[in-house]
């Protein structure tokens, strides 16, 4: 009996295991069909925002909130590339490897999951700068925030694919978040500009950042700490507030105070930020240098919407000293013309001319030069040489901590500038190399990079088909000499000249032409040169004789055979024959009519002595008195 009982106590354990399995097996299938119901939902939900339209600038997402009547809500948003900023760690205990630092047994390794790139740009309303706004994407409980740049640039790099959520805050700016932010494998997803407009109901405007910096230390001269919308000066030294609101610019710029007094002059970019110009070289409380200037707020300045401004801590900044900043060559010039004898060196503050002397300033070779001193608060040590600089000579201008600006500091850094001329050459011609229907009366010119010794002149420059010419020198702007081949007899009509300039010529330094040189040009056709009196004169005298000149020897019978006058009148012919060229006299036998008005015309028949045709018709009128 005993047996029997044991039996059925061990068959009832069998079927109460049994039973507690089957039990436990339906739970954990359904409960795995519910993890991947969630994983389909999820799979299914980014399939669906991946159908999101962009469409004029505007983005509407599938999932976002909905308003009372039931309809999307639409954000107004522009797509714009974005540029990188530094990212920080994630603020939960979950580490990940690449842009995030991470240790121990909970690091993620990202490089066993395909991800990809997430950046944009989130500008605030009402100002030009955008730096240091919060933005924070959110997936599985995990939040990585960056901040943006000046321009409002962000970028999370090498993140794991999926599905994200995106809140951008700014202070006393409203709050943005977007859900749905699907990023896929191994892509780089650039997203819509987001816009902050401020909180016009939030704390009191603040003063959220300035250039320089609090603590900034030593500030140099010139310097616009990267400010937008600046011009870089070699004396100005720009000062930015940025409001955490729209000011008032007027009560703002009442309310800011820098000691010692300094001439500013201030401008806006927008309402937001405050831009302050300071110059060493105001006619009146200039910016000085190694001096300490405070900056302070006094009570008056309030938002556009009449909130005071909460008073920021005053703060000191110190100016550097005097120091070189450029020069007329610049150093390291090469080929500088010798003509270039005004020499210039720039400082960031006024310069004591005075301590500009030979042991603080002095160039190697020597030339002699003066200086000019323009005004007693001028950045510059101007000099001019007296004479055209050497060819070919490599010059050295050494400043020395002598130099002091008008408040007694010296230079900061010793300098040393150098540059080189150029090597004797001819710069132009006239004519050019190649050019035609150059005048037969015309007188070619040469032009040297520097003054030429004259003797022999005339055995290394010579003209082609050979005509006597003179050399003439005379002197340029610049005090460079160019020299003339005056020629007496004029050139022969449609006649190839060259010039000649051989390598031997030297300048008055003893440095030799870099090369030989030549130019060709061809000369005009027959024509008539012109009329005397001038064609179109009035009031002539009756008795006057009429002169018609042509650039070449002309065939006389054959001439005069082509010209007319009109009306007509008894003429008697005259030529003259001065230089290679013809003049036609034309004398009216008594006289020409008085309040008349005569047309002399010659025909394109008449012909040189050379056989050629005049190359047009010629037409001129006079009016008698």
């Amino acid at each position: 009996m005993k047996k029997i009982y044991l039996y059925m106590g061990l068959f009832a354990a069998v079927l109460m295991v049994i039973s507690y399995f089957g039990t436990f097996s339906e739970k954990f299938t359904g409960k795995c069909k519910d993890s991947l119901s969630d994983s389909q939902k999820e799979i299914k939900r980014g399939k669906e925002i991946e159908k999101n339209t962009v469409k004029e600038g505007r983005v509407i997402y599938s999932e976002s909130p909905k308003n009372d009547s039931g309809s999307p809500v639409k954000k107004e948003l522009k797509s714009t590339p974005a540029a990188e900023t530094q990212l920080k760690k994630p603020e939960q205990n979950s580490r990940i490897s690449g842009n995030f630092a991470g240790n121990g047994d909970d690091r993620h390794d990202l490089k066993r999951v395909s991800g990809g790139n997430i950046s944009g740009y989130v500008l605030l309303e009402g100002t030009a700068f955008h730096e240091g706004i919060f933005v924070t994407l959110k997936k599985d409980g995990v939040e990585y925030k960056v901040k943006t740049g000046e321009k409002g640039d962000y970028n999370f790099q090498s993140f794991p694919y999926g599905i994200y959520k995106m809140t951008v805050k700014a202070e006393d700016y409203l709050p943005f978040s977007q859900d749905g932010i699907v990023l896929e494998k191994n892509s780089n997803l650039k997203l819509p500009d987001i816009l902050l407009k401020p909180d016009y109901d939030a704390i009191y405007p603040r003063l959220i950042r300035s250039k320089p910096e609090r603590g900034a230390g030593t500030v140099e001269v010139p310097n616009t700490f990267g400010i937008s919308g600046v011009e870089a000066s070699k004396t100005c030294l720009y000062l930015s507030f940025d409001f955490s609101k729209p000011m008032n610019k007027t009560s703002v710029e009442k309310a800011l105070i820098i000691t010692p007094f300094i001439k500013k002059t201030a401008n806006w970019a927008g309402s937001g930020r405050l831009i302050l110009k300071c110059d060493s070289l105001a006619p009146a409380d200039a910016l000085k240098p190694n001096t300490e200037y405070r900056v302070i707020f006094l009570d008056g300045a309030v938002s556009l919407d009449g909130k005071k401004l909460v008073k920021p801590e005053s703060f000191t900044f110190l100016t550097g000293g005097l120091r070189f900043i450029n020069s007329i060559p610049a150093s390291g010039t090469k080929n500088h013309t010798p003509g270039g004898r005004f020499l210039q060196f720039n400082f960031n503050f006024p310069v004591d001319k005075s301590s500009a002397d030979a042991d603080n300033f002095f160039i190697k070779p020597e030339i002699k030069a003066r200086s000019s001193k323009r005004t007693s608060k001028d950045n510059h040590l101007d000099f001019q040489a007296e004479n055209i600089l050497p060819t070919n000579t490599r010059f050295e201008f050494a400043l020395k901590k002598g130099i002091k600006d008008l408040f007694g500091g010296v230079l900061e850094k010793e300098e040393t500038i150098k540059f080189s001329t150029e090597v004797l050459r001819v710069m132009t011609t006239w004519p050019k190399d190649g050019e035609k229907s150059i005048s037969t009366s015309g007188f070619p010119y040469i032009f040297f990079n520097s003054n030429i010794k004259k003797d022999m002149i005339t055995k290394v420059i010579i003209l082609t088909p050979e005509i006597p010419v003179e050399p003439v020198w005379k002197l340029d702007d610049t005090g460079i000499e160019y020299c003339i081949l005056k020629h007496k007899t004029y050139f022969n009509i449609n006649t190839e000249y060259t010039v000649n300039i051989a390598g031997s010529i030297t300048d008055l330094y003893g440095g030799k032409l870099y090369k030989a040189v030549k130019f060709s040009f061809r000369t005009e056709s027959c024509r008539v040169a012109y009329m005397q009196p001038a064609e179109g004169s009035r009031n002539i005298e009756p008795g006057t004789e009429i002169k018609i000149v042509f650039n070449s020897l002309m065939n006389h019978a054959e001439t005069e055979k082509f010209i007319t006058i009109e009306p007509k009148k008894e003429i008697v012919f005259h030529w003259s024959s001065p230089d290679n060229y013809d003049i036609l006299n034309i004398e009216a036998q008594g006289g020409w009519d008085p309040n008349s008005a005569y047309t002399f015309s010659v025909s394109k028949n008449a012909t040189a002595k050379s056989g050629e045709s005049l190359k047009k018709d010629y037409k001129g009128i006079i009016y008698i008195k």
